[in-house]
């Protein structure tokens, strides 16, 4: 079976080696974007990419999370937001995808859902960290999309949200179209960014609609981005505002992988500072992850 994964942020090179090593052992698609994405979350160490255990606090000081999962296949999915004391909400939406005839649970009916499923209930404020850009705009979110020969394609997200939110905020991570979208007739796609705006464009969904007409995965992408900056800029209060922050990643059923940027945040790879959107790849063709590079739109 030929296949392609992909993850947002250079961080999510482990899930991505994980997702891999389970589609290399028969895994279907939505079997590795789980395990993908809750090998991002488990790790304490990206805590401060807004993702998982160790994630910074919002303003009630409780560490809140937001995850989602897509399978294109059956166009199922299953959603939770604003879920605390559980370190790997992504496996809480599956169960709410496969489980309940619902789509989405936030809060208290999430927490309640997730302990009556029985998932490892902790203390996650203890193990918060300080954010890599504190108090941005923009977050580190996890997405991840992968793609199969055999027609499989999922797509995946787990964020925090930005540390100092209000208590109950939800951006664009767990909602449909927006965060994350996947139908196999085109494709999956990943959304990054500053998710209070980009939620209101939702661009996963128009990037996987182009790729359904054939389109590359890099154009789609490309091709909503300068979409959505469009119509952001035609509002007169944002003429002269500086951009915010999006980035997007997508791979088509003929797992071709793309993506597009107008993040302005520099990240320091192979020693140098570089602008941009860095990202994890692999396919079956590989043996190892790799870190690619999308150089900032200019719009």
């Amino acid at each position: 079976m030929q296949y392609a994964v992909a993850a947002t942020w250079a961080f999510s090179k482990e899930g991505v080696a994980s997702a891999a090593a389970h589609l290399d052992g028969g895994a279907s698609a939505r079997d590795a974007i789980v395990e993908g994405v809750a090998t991002v979350e488990d790790d304490v160490e990206t805590g401060p990419h807004f993702v998982g255990r160790g994630s910074p606090l919002n303003s009630a000081g409780e560490v809140e999370l937001d995850a989602a999962i897509m399978d294109g296949a059956s166009m199922s999915a299953g959603c939770v937001a604003a879920v605390r004391g559980f370190a790997t909400p992504i496996r809480i939406a599956r169960d709410v995808m496969e489980k309940t005839r619902h789509t989405l649970l936030v809060g208290g009916g999430a927490i309640d859902f997730a302990r009556r499923h029985h998932h490892k209930e902790e203390d996650l404020e203890r193990e918060s960290r300080e954010p890599v850009v504190k108090h941005s705009t923009g977050t580190d979110t996890v997405g991840m999309v992968c793609v199969t020969s055999a027609g499989g394609c999922c797509a995946g997200c787990s964020t925090s949200g930005p540390d100092g939110k209000m208590r109950g905020r939800v951006g664009d991570g767990p909602i449909l179209g927006s965060g994350l979208y996947a139908d196999a007739d085109g494709g999956a796609c990943v959304a990054t960014g500053d998710g209070d705006i980009s939620m209101q464009y939702c661009p996963s969904f128009a990037v996987v609609k182009m790729m359904e007409e054939k389109r590359g995965a890099e154009e789609a992408c490309e091709s909503v981005m300068k979409s959505v900056v469009k119509k952001w800029r035609a509002q007169p209060e944002n003429r002269d505002k500086p951009l915010f922050d999006l980035s997007l990643l997508a791979i088509s059923a003929a797992l071709d992988c793309g993506g597009a940027t107008i993040t302005t945040t520099k990240t320091v790879m192979d020693g140098e500072e570089w602008e941009g959107f860095p990202f994890s790849y692999q396919s079956s063709k590989e043996k190892e992850v790799t870190v690619g590079r999308i150089a900032s739109m200019s719009i």
